[in-house]
Parts: structure tokens; sequence; C-alpha cells
């Protein structure tokens, strides 16, 4: 083994594993002895160095780094064992292991809504759980207005150094298009009751949908709070017939950040989370 920390070239496309113990680029980079797996001997005993997989070759040649006297100098190691299940106020609520290295500073947490808009990084924590407040998590059977959405996290340590991310985790959520009848059938239709959907894509930039259904003639507003409950926008204010609308959220001129859209239609009303990211 090299003494150094110089990078050191060596074909281990043979020593590839496979699901949980692969060293692969993007999936598992760091050996080391908070890692899993780790380098432990077998009495336990971890050995003071570090493996990085730096880079690899048309050919499966890989460039590794050993950081042979601070292990700690290296990117922090994949997070594990990340999960998803429902909050007490039914949102999506991320739990994962800490990472046991003693110079971990932060998480970064990123969702995927859509393939085409791909990962996306939503929030920052110091703790083991995220809870995000801007969807609606659904258990049990199938629903109509249902999509699927992805989270994955990364840990920073505190050289600003960051990890691969973690294996990713599914959940269901509301929030998917009401209707994909052609127009003239949501023309002709009326629906039965009062609904506004979870606006989508969630997290945006700049621009985001929301669909809502009324099932008569009445006054709508649409207005858009900030968390201390301040008025941002007002986007609708006048009389609309039964039917589907869909309106289209420019945030453009707003800050990054969380705010809240209200809609009231005669005697029905209702408020969600969006989350604005620049």
């Amino acid at each position: 083994m090299p003494k150094s920390t110089y990078p050191y070239w060596e074909d281990i496309s043979e020593h590839e594993g496979d699901e949980f113990d692969a060293f692969k680029m993007d999936y598992q980079e760091i050996f080391s002895p908070w890692s899993n797996p780790n380098n432990q001997r077998e009495n336990r005993d971890s050995l003071n160095f570090t493996m990085e997989l730096d880079s690899r070759s048309s050919n499966g040649t890989y460039q590794l780094k050993f950081y042979m006297n601070d292990p700690l100098a290296s990117p922090p190691s994949k997070p594990q064992n990340l999960k998803v299940g429902p909050s007490a106020n039914s949102h999506p609520l991320l739990t994962w292991d800490s990472n046991i290295e003693p110079d971990i500073s932060i998480y970064k947490i990123y969702k995927k809504v859509t393939a085409e808009w791909g990962w996306q990084y939503l929030a920052t924590t110091t703790s083991t759980s995220y809870e995000d407040q801007t969807e609606e998590y659904l258990t049990g059977g199938s629903q109509a207005n249902e999509r699927n959405i992805d989270y994955r996290i990364t840990a920073i340590d505190t050289q600003s150094k960051e990890s691969v991310p973690s294996d990713k985790v599914t959940a269901r959520v509301a929030g998917a298009p009401l209707d994909k009848k052609g127009s003239d059938d949501l023309t002709k239709s009326i629906p039965k009751d009062y609904f506004i959907t979870q606006n989508y894509p969630n997290p945006f930039n700049p621009t985001t949908v929301i669909k809502y259904q009324l099932p008569k003639a009445v006054n709508v507003t649409i207005k858009l709070y900030d968390m201390l409950g301040r008025e941002v926008k007002e986007f609708i204010n006048h009389t609309q017939e039964a039917g589907y609308y869909e309106l289209t959220i420019d945030g453009s001129d707003l800050s990054s950040g969380t705010y809240i859209y209200r809609i009231t239609a005669g005697d029905f009303t209702d408020s969600k989370k969006l989350l604005l990211i620049k």
C-alpha cells in the first residue's frame, strides 16, 4: 500500500461488488474507518487511512486517492438507511442513520418530482430527519390524484466536502393532475365538489401550476402569503363558472422560500404550501 497521499492507479474492476457493498463512482466511493463497509480489522481496530475512488477510465481502471495520515481529509462516506414515511401531520418524513465521522456538519436533502427536472436541492439540516411540509403523504389504496416523488440525501463535512448521495426513497403524495380528459370534455363536465391540487412541480423555479375545480358559479379568490401570514400576491378575485381551471404562478419576482396559497370559493377554503428555489 502506498505511503503517501499521491493518487494511485489500480485496476479494481474485478473487485466491484454489487448492491450494498459496491464500490462504484457516484454510488460508493469512500472506504474509511467510518464507511459502510469500513476498513476495520477483524479485531475491530480501524486502520488509520481512507481510500477514495477518484475517477474511472474507459478501460475500467480507477484512480484512487489514499489519505494515510489524515483520513478525515476525504469527503464523508455515503449516508445510510434513508427511509420515508408519514409524519404526524401526514407529510413525508425522512429519517436516516447518523454518519459517524466526527467532522460531519450538515445534511442536504434533494428531491425529484419529474425526470425532466431531475434532482433539485430542497433543504439543509443538522438533524437526521426532515419533514417535507410541501407535500401530503398518501397511505392506503391508490387515489386518482396522486404521484410518486423521490428523495435522497448527502453528508457535508466541516471542509464543505460533500458525500455521494444516499440510496433514494420514494413517497406517494397528492398533487397529480386532476383529470386527463381533453379540453372539450373538461368544458362539458361539471365537478361534484370543490378541490384544489398541490402545485406542480414543487419545488419550482420560476413557474408552477395549480389546478382547481368548482361545482357551481361562485366568487373565487386565490392569494399567496408568506410564512408570516402577509399577503404577497392576489391572483384571482372574481366570479367563475362551474368547471375545471388552471392557474400558473410565476415566482420570477419573488425570493426563494416557502409560501402559502389559499383559495376561497363561497364557503370553501383550502391552503397549501409551495416552495420556490432559485
